[in-house]
């Protein structure tokens, strides 16, 4: 049964990785997503529904336009992998490995499990997009800010409301001070404003302890990638988008305070650190 519901979550993933693929490619140039159908960008041959099915249709065509012969970009399937993967994950880590009888449906962690998934999703199709273009998208900040705070609502979320509210307080304000400082001390951003929205989003889904995470893990990540491009160019200012790095940070953070990364009893005692400091202080 566990390995069914893994297999169904994953191709699941895979399909929605095949839109979030549309997403990533269209929203940036300002291009419907729903009309025309899509087609390659090198001869405009329109893509066929069989040459459309998530990782298969990549591996049958050996990557290339069946028209054209033209590469296709390896982003495709990538995308779609790693969503059918999340997808998985998800469902084992809020779902499955909390409910021993997975033919009755716990509403709570079903719940936990939609926003997770929906977390995620905002969080690739962001990535992805600032890869290709270095920007953000204001429209996927707003909208995840929204839900992270209609899922804290329903009582079932990640964080409670006032969390959520100190989340996005913490993850917008914090960032911003340090943009404002490193503008005015070194006449250049270090951090991009989509970045402190996207922390803010991430602040509305998991509080304060997501943006920390997300923060801490995403320099790490992002310090270790850099390292050898600034190397390599001799070049401090060398700019590499941050958004990735922060996604990444969040969903390890987020698997981390599931107990599914390391055992949840070995992480350090979290009462005794600045967020619950900062929230009894503003709260109480």
């Amino acid at each position: 049964m566990t390995i069914l519901i893994l297999l169904i979550f994953f191709l699941l993933g895979t399909i929605f990785g095949s839109l979030y693929n549309v997403l990533i490619y269209r929203l940036p140039r300002g291009e419907s997503v729903v009309y025309p159908n899509s087609k390659c960008p090198h001869c405009g041959h329109k893509i066929k529904p069989y040459e459309n099915i998530p990782i298969l249709s990549y591996i049958f065509l050996r990557g290339r336009c069946s028209a054209c012969k033209n590469k296709i970009s390896m982003r495709y399937p990538i995308v779609e992998a790693l969503t059918g993967f999340y997808f998985a994950l998800c469902a084992y880590a809020f779902y499955i490995k909390n409910n021993e009888n997975l033919s009755i449906l716990n509403i709570p962690d079903a719940v936990k499990t939609i926003e997770a998934l929906l977390f995620g999703s905002i969080l690739i199709v962001q990535s992805f997009i600032d890869l290709d273009w270095f920007i953000l998208l204001d429209s996927f900040n707003y909208a995840g800010i929204v839900f992270g705070l209609l899922f804290s609502v329903s009582g079932y979320g990640f964080v409670d409301i006032k969390s959520s509210i100190l989340g996005i307080l913490f993850g917008g304000l914090i960032p911003f001070l340090i943009y404002y400082i490193y503008l005015k001390v070194r006449k250049m951003e270090g951090l991009g404003i989509g970045d402190i929205k996207l922390l803010a989003m991430i602040g509305a889904f998991g509080g304060i302890w997501m943006v920390l995470g997300a923060m801490f893990f995403g320099s790490v990540i992002g310090l270790l990638v850099s390292i050898p491009t600034i190397i390599k160019n001799k070049n401090m200012q060398y700019y590499i988008p941050f958004g990735p790095f922060l996604s990444i940070g969040a969903i390890l953070w987020m698997f981390l305070d599931r107990g599914i990364l390391v055992d949840r009893g070995i992480l350090v005692d979290r009462g005794i650190l600045v967020g619950q400091f900062i929230d009894r202080v503003l709260w109480t």
